[in-house]
């Protein structure tokens, strides 16, 4: 889409065009073009990136397909435009985890599987050029944040809303009322588990905010509802997993804040600015109360599902990633095959279910690349943590938010797939990589190769 150029000389990490600046003049083409990519975008979350885009096969055709007529549209484009051509500044981190799949098939048991996991491994690194040459726009730099927030929005309250209409059918059958349970029928809306909502919802939300800020009372009050729907979805999806996750991630995250604030030696003007402000204190204090009302009347049921629920065959799993793992330590039984193989390692008397992953995403690497593959995808964050810390270190306010953003996103995604399995599903994999493709679109230093953020179309 033409438009006016970003190639403006800016200091390093900082970013191209603010999040909170003015809406740019855009031509009709450049909002149509923003149209489909919301639509895309909504795609992805809400329908081929849940549970019925994974495993039917007509929604699995149409999602290639639009994969397909969006990077043939992309080649046009970059042919037309120079401007649209791909570029990165971590390009390792997009490299080796390719290198470490084909590596892999060539050891692999079966290198037919294997093939196929490399064809997608190629197919997300385009998607994720392509959505660091759309973040590269001003059209979507400044959108992005109201979209996830309207997309924050109607998750959380679509998902709010079906559980109450299962308590509401669930108090006519018992007759009365009572504390309702929670994730009643396994409510998940489209995503399939309480666990993928719970995550979407949460990463999401704090795009939204990383996207819109909080200047002004209004941004901030629409932070603070998106908070408190995003509140009630986690405890309403009751993933224990997630919530200790979440738990740990928010832990990690104000700690690296209060590390970095106490280096500049500014954390307690810090501290004090903020509580010198009207609406932080009646935020905290709203929480406050909000929040212990809310566990005084889900802690019955949060203490039931902590305390007496099982941990879905998980240490089986465990044990059958780590028999494959030292069966072939180096390079793995090969990409895909835990769950072909599990049987073979699962001794007489112990638990055999047939599921597709070993819900842990690491255990699970070691089982079918081996240490090869974990050394290569370990090395793949290094540039993503450089990037991040970049960003942390930005003089621009925007660019701050998204670093941050980055490492909370990575954090709860990463410590949520120690005891979950989410990597396969493709609402996840897109908004994990947001964050991350913001800052790239907006770095005018990389490690080699071309730059998203030297030249772009609006």
């Amino acid at each position: 889409v033409h438009g006016r150029s970003l190639a403006q000389p800016r200091a390093p990490g900082q970013a191209l065009v603010s999040a909170t600046a003015e809406t740019p003049r855009t031509s009709p083409l450049a909002t149509i073009g923003w149209i489909v990519f919301v639509l895309l975008l909504v795609y992805a979350v809400l329908i081929g990136g849940g549970w019925a885009g994974i495993y039917l096969g007509t929604l699995r055709t149409l999602s290639l397909a639009l994969v397909t007529l969006g990077l043939a549209v992309w080649l046009v484009l970059s042919l037309r435009d120079p401007r649209w051509r791909p570029g990165t500044a971590i390009w390792p981190a997009l490299v080796l985890p390719v290198v470490a799949l084909t590596l892999t098939t060539f050891t692999s048991w079966l290198p037919r599987r294997g093939l196929e996991y490399v064809a997608w491994a190629v197919l997300l690194v385009a998607l994720y050029l392509l959505l660091v040459r759309v973040l590269a726009t001003e059209t979507a730099r400044v959108r992005i944040g109201a979209l996830a927030a309207m997309l924050s929005l109607v998750i959380g309250l679509l998902y709010m809303g079906q559980v109450l209409v299962a308590w509401i059918e669930w108090w006519g059958l018992i007759g009365g009322l009572a504390v309702p349970p929670l994730r009643p029928l396994y409510a998940s809306l489209s995503l399939g588990g309480p666990g993928t909502v719970q995550t979407v919802q949460v990463v999401i939300t704090a795009i939204a905010i990383a996207g819109l800020g909080l200047a002004g009372r209004r941004r901030q009050l629409l932070a603070g509802v998106l908070i408190a729907i995003t509140a009630i979805v986690v405890v309403l999806s009751a993933s224990r997993t997630g919530w200790g996750a979440l738990a740990v991630a928010l832990v990690l995250t104000g700690a690296l804040w209060i590390a970095l604030a106490a280096r500049e030696g500014s954390l307690r003007d810090r501290l004090a600015e903020r509580w010198a402000q009207r609406g932080v204190r009646i935020a905290i204090a709203a929480a406050v109360i909000a929040g212990g009302a809310a566990a005084l009347v889900a802690a019955p049921v949060v203490l039931d599902r902590l305390l007496n629920s099982g941990t879905g065959g998980r240490g089986q799993y465990f044990t059958v990633a780590l028999r494959m793992c030292e069966d072939a330590p180096i390079l793995g039984h090969g990409p895909g095959t835990w769950a072909v193989r599990r049987v073979t390692y699962t001794e007489p008397g112990e638990l055999d279910h047939y599921i597709p992953h070993a819900h842990d995403i690491y255990l699970q690497t070691l089982a079918e690349m081996g240490i090869v593959g974990a050394v290569l995808g370990l090395a793949a964050l290094v540039p993503v943590a450089w990037l991040v810390w970049r960003g942390l270190n930005a003089a621009a306010a925007d660019t701050r938010r998204w670093a941050w953003a980055a490492v909370f996103v990575l954090l709860f995604i990463g410590l949520f797939n120690v005891f979950d399995f989410q990597m396969n599903v493709p609402a996840v994999v897109v908004l994990a990589a947001l964050p991350v493709a913001w800052l790239d679109a907006s770095s005018r230093v990389g490690l080699g190769i071309g730059r998203a953020g030297e030249a772009t179309a609006r």
